[in-house]
Protein backbone atom coordinates (compact mmCIF):
# COMPACT_ATOMS: atom_id res chain seq x y z
CA UNK A 1 0.00 0.00 0.00
CA UNK A 2 1.29 3.45 -0.89
CA UNK A 3 1.22 6.53 1.37
CA UNK A 4 -0.93 9.64 0.94
CA UNK A 5 1.47 11.15 -1.56
CA UNK A 6 0.70 8.35 -4.04
CA UNK A 7 -2.47 10.24 -5.03
CA UNK A 8 -0.24 12.85 -6.73
CA UNK A 9 1.96 11.36 -9.44
CA UNK A 10 5.54 12.54 -9.75
CA UNK A 11 6.83 14.44 -12.75
CA UNK A 12 10.39 14.65 -14.00
CA UNK A 13 12.05 18.02 -14.52
CA UNK A 14 15.37 18.61 -16.26
CA UNK A 15 17.26 21.13 -14.13
CA UNK A 16 20.12 23.01 -15.83
CA UNK A 17 22.69 24.93 -13.80
CA UNK A 18 24.94 27.75 -14.91
CA UNK A 19 28.14 29.43 -13.67
CA UNK A 20 28.76 29.04 -9.92
CA UNK A 21 25.61 26.93 -9.49
CA UNK A 22 27.14 24.31 -11.78
CA UNK A 23 30.28 24.37 -9.63
CA UNK A 24 28.26 23.86 -6.43
CA UNK A 25 26.45 20.83 -7.83
CA UNK A 26 29.42 19.44 -9.76
CA UNK A 27 27.39 18.98 -12.93
CA UNK A 28 25.57 21.16 -15.42
CA UNK A 29 22.26 19.31 -15.23
CA UNK A 30 20.13 17.17 -12.94
CA UNK A 31 16.99 15.17 -13.39
CA UNK A 32 14.60 15.82 -10.50
CA UNK A 33 11.33 14.08 -9.64
CA UNK A 34 8.75 16.21 -7.84
CA UNK A 35 4.99 15.93 -7.27
CA UNK A 36 2.77 17.02 -10.16
CA UNK A 37 1.70 20.62 -9.72
CA UNK A 38 5.06 21.71 -8.27
CA UNK A 39 6.13 25.29 -8.82
CA UNK A 40 9.53 26.58 -9.86
CA UNK A 41 10.13 27.64 -6.23
CA UNK A 42 9.30 24.15 -4.96
CA UNK A 43 11.66 22.55 -7.47
CA UNK A 44 14.44 24.95 -6.42
CA UNK A 45 13.78 24.17 -2.75
CA UNK A 46 13.88 20.44 -3.49
CA UNK A 47 17.18 20.83 -5.37
CA UNK A 48 18.51 22.81 -2.38
CA UNK A 49 17.81 19.90 -0.05
CA UNK A 50 19.91 17.66 -2.31
CA UNK A 51 22.62 20.30 -2.81
CA UNK A 52 22.52 22.66 0.21
CA UNK A 53 24.98 25.09 -1.38
CA UNK A 54 22.20 26.24 -3.72
CA UNK A 55 20.09 27.59 -0.85
CA UNK A 56 22.16 30.77 -0.56
CA UNK A 57 21.08 31.75 -4.07
CA UNK A 58 17.33 31.51 -3.35
CA UNK A 59 16.73 35.27 -3.43
CA UNK A 60 18.97 36.14 -6.39
CA UNK A 61 18.61 33.33 -8.91
CA UNK A 62 16.52 33.87 -12.05
CA UNK A 63 14.56 31.06 -13.68
CA UNK A 64 13.91 30.10 -17.28
CA UNK A 65 11.46 27.36 -18.21
CA UNK A 66 11.83 25.99 -21.70
CA UNK A 67 13.95 29.02 -22.70
CA UNK A 68 11.52 31.67 -21.34
CA UNK A 69 12.10 33.69 -18.19
CA UNK A 70 9.51 32.80 -15.55
CA UNK A 71 8.69 33.66 -11.96
CA UNK A 72 9.07 31.26 -9.06
CA UNK A 73 5.28 30.79 -8.90
CA UNK A 74 4.99 29.11 -12.32
CA UNK A 75 3.73 25.51 -12.21
CA UNK A 76 5.89 23.00 -14.08
CA UNK A 77 4.87 19.97 -16.08
CA UNK A 78 6.68 16.72 -16.79
CA UNK A 79 9.53 17.11 -19.23
CA UNK A 80 10.05 20.83 -18.62
CA UNK A 81 13.59 22.20 -18.74
CA UNK A 82 14.25 24.58 -15.85
CA UNK A 83 17.39 26.72 -16.03
CA UNK A 84 18.78 28.30 -12.86
CA UNK A 85 20.48 31.56 -13.75
CA UNK A 86 22.69 33.11 -11.07
CA UNK A 87 23.38 36.85 -11.05
CA UNK A 88 26.04 38.00 -13.49
CA UNK A 89 28.94 40.16 -12.43
CA UNK A 90 31.93 41.42 -14.26
CA UNK A 91 33.68 44.47 -15.40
Amino acid sequence: MKGPRSATPDIEISLHLHAQLREIVGDDSLSIRVPAGSTVAEVFDHASTIHPGLAGFREVVAFACNDRLVTASVTLTSGDRLDLLPPVSGG
